[in-house]
């Protein structure tokens, strides 16, 4: 990004101003800090292409767990069918390798996750968990709310432009292929089919400049 200076005369101060929105970036008085100035907030949506069970929590298995990859094809998708006891928590389901390309010096603004999913019966599931997976750790904030999950395939979103997730980003966190989303549904219902087609991750960033 070419970035203009103005002067202001009234005050002696710099301006610096992005030419592609003319935005100001920055005024620093009659100081000049190059260091603190960054590009408008840039925003990069990616879907996981890895998913699998973990049954470290929960009691009921997810059917074909690894397909819940394609968020643009309701036709394939995990899933947990059929009859067993209400108030029962899936096992997780993690879903990541996002395939982000962040440039190294990429300030983190904030993260929105999009889960697809659906279930056959309404009220017959909620969320349990909706927690990101930081370079293969889970974060501990926990974006699961209790409304009951729709009876057509919809993206329902977690978390916002300036949305942390309670943590610290990098670039190469973000980057990493163990980076993604871990989802666990609590079945409310006694006999009904819950799907998950997929996940995305939008991040927000600023690139210094």
């Amino acid at each position: 990004m070419v970035l203009h200076s103005i002067k202001n005369i009234f005050r002696g101060g710099t301006f610096k101003i992005s030419p592609e929105d003319q935005q100001v970036l920055r005024f620093d008085g009659g100081i000049q800090r190059p260091e603190d100035l960054a590009t408008s907030t840039i925003n990069n949506r990616k879907n996981g292409s890895v998913s699998v069970e973990d049954n470290a929590e929960g009691t009921k298995a997810w059917q074909e767990p690894t397909v819940a990859v394609n968020p643009d094809d309701d036709a394939i998708f995990a899933h947990i069918d059929g009859f067993f006891v209400a108030d029962t928590l899936s096992f997780l389901l993690k879903i990541t390798d996002m395939g982000f390309e962040l440039p190294a010096n990429s300030i983190i603004k904030g993260l929105v996750v999009e889960v697809r999913k659906e279930a056959d019966i309404a009220g017959s599931a909620a969320d349990s968990q909706i927690k990101l997976i930081k370079n293969g750790a889970t974060v501990a904030e926990n974006k699961a709310n209790t409304d009951d999950w729709g009876t057509s395939f919809s993206d329902v979103s977690y978390g916002g432009a300036t949305d942390l997730w309670g943590t610290t980003w990098t670039a190469t966190e973000i980057n990493s292929t163990s980076t993604g989303v871990l989802i666990q549904l609590l079945k409310e219902g006694t006999n009904a089919d819950l799907h998950i087609s997929g996940a995305r991750i939008t991040v927000y960033y600023t690139i210094p400049v």
